[in-house]
């Protein structure tokens, strides 16, 4: 992978390997609207096998291990071996020490893993490997955040 440090660049390695939906506000300025955004979303697709989803996150930490893995809710680092109980508990972590800080979702805001597969079958393809979800579904994963900004 080339510069792994690099945001875009861990985040297409990872849809290289894995399916991955675009959220936050990247994906909003990807739709044409103006937005500025210190951190990048992504849906890491929630139907692989929780621990799937664990073993491609630290995949990431292993190619580059100056990254740090953190729990939304507290902004701690969390273990390896307390991922899978974090990301149960709060649907996404916080990949910290890349260009950008990235958060991956299993579950976005509460919307139901299932829900996934549909999004993925209308969201259009990216240059990257990821996928922009259509603007219904973004605006659901955006509506129970409270936030105004990403």
């Amino acid at each position: 992978m080339e510069n792994p440090v690099n945001t875009p660049g861990l985040i297409a390695h990872l849809a290289s390997k894995q399916r991955v939906l675009m959220l936050g506000g990247l994906a909003i300025v990807s739709h044409g609207l103006a937005r500025a955004t210190f951190d990048a979303d992504i849906w890491l697709d929630p139907l692989l096998t929780l621990e799937d989803w664990c073993t491609a996150v630290l995949e990431l930490k292993r190619l580059c291990p100056h990254l740090k893995i953190l729990a939304l809710a507290v902004w701690t680092e969390i273990p390896d071996g307390k991922l899978a109980d974090i990301v149960e508990r709060d649907g996404a972590i916080r990949i910290f020490g890349a260009t950008q800080p990235i958060d991956v979702f299993r579950c976005p805001n509460e919307i139901p893993i299932a829900e996934f597969e549909s999004a993925w079958m209308r969201s259009l393809p990216l240059q990257d490997g990821t996928r922009l979800p259509d603007e219904i579904d973004l605006l659901m994963t955006k509506q129970l955040t409270g936030a105004t900004r990403t």
